[in-house]
């Protein structure tokens, strides 16, 4: 016989092409937000004593259906955590969305993933990331000046949606006991910032009147598409420890 994958096609576009449209509603943001939130939380929870940790969250990862659905795709740096497990050492991901354990080579768990969020989260309302790859060098990124940009970003963050900027300030804790401890315990905040905004425009209605008219121009993304699982490895590194 012949092995083979069978995956769903979606039909859609990515988190990062939404960004590229520029400033979103908050309820499109908030709805977006939840639903990756909702996918990490069933992965950080899946087989009831093992969660995994995906590792490699950013928006090239999220995929967006045209009828509204939020996928988290790409697994493919992905750990399995057991629970009371110590967690395991890796220092693989995506520069710009990497937490500051995965540069140093520390235990890594589902806080690890809250933190990617965290910067995912804040460059779809800020449109600009926290963190510039070109000044990266092993973790020195994760400094004083790292601190007072996220300081000035929950101000701008709060001053847009009440309430946002201190979510996302927990998230990105450098210390991983000072953050949500999994997207499980960050999925109430969240839920409460997209009722507190309302769900109006909501994400389907929101992408077929402005996004969806241009569909036969988009690419049909699915996770296994070379489309997609390009752009999710070009700019994902594997960093070797150096020698002794």
């Amino acid at each position: 016989g012949v092995y083979f994958l069978a995956m769903e096609l979606i039909d859609g576009l990515s988190l990062r092409q939404l960004m590229e449209q520029g400033s979103l509603p908050q309820a499109v943001v908030l709805e977006v937000l939840h639903g990756v939130v909702r996918g990490l939380a069933y992965a950080h929870t899946l087989r009831s004593e093992a969660g995994i940790v995906h590792l490699d969250l950013k928006p090239e990862n999220v995929l967006i259906g045209w009828d509204g659905s939020v996928k988290v795709t790409d697994f493919g740096i992905a750990r399995l955590f057991g629970a009371g497990a110590q967690g395991e050492r890796n220092i693989s991901g995506t520069p710009r969305y990497m937490s500051p354990e995965q540069w140093t080579e520390q235990t890594l768990t589902s806080s690890s993933d809250v933190f990617s969020f965290g910067l995912m989260a804040a460059e779809m309302v800020l449109e600009h990331p926290l963190i510039h790859v070109g000044t990266v060098h092993h973790g020195e990124v994760f400094n004083a000046k790292f601190d007072a940009d996220v300081a000035e970003s929950i101000v701008q963050l709060d001053g847009m949606i009440s309430g946002f900027g201190a979510c996302i300030g927990r998230c990105l804790r450098r210390a991983p006991e000072e953050r949500y401890a999994s997207a499980q315990e960050l999925l109430q905040p969240i839920r409460a910032l997209w009722r507190q905004v309302g769900n109006e425009p909501l994400l389907e209605d929101w992408l077929s009147e402005v996004l969806e008219p241009a569909a036969d121009e988009a690419l049909l993304l699915s996770p296994g598409s070379p489309s997609v699982y390009v752009a999710g490895v070009s700019d994902t590194i594997t960093l070797e420890p150096e020698p002794d």
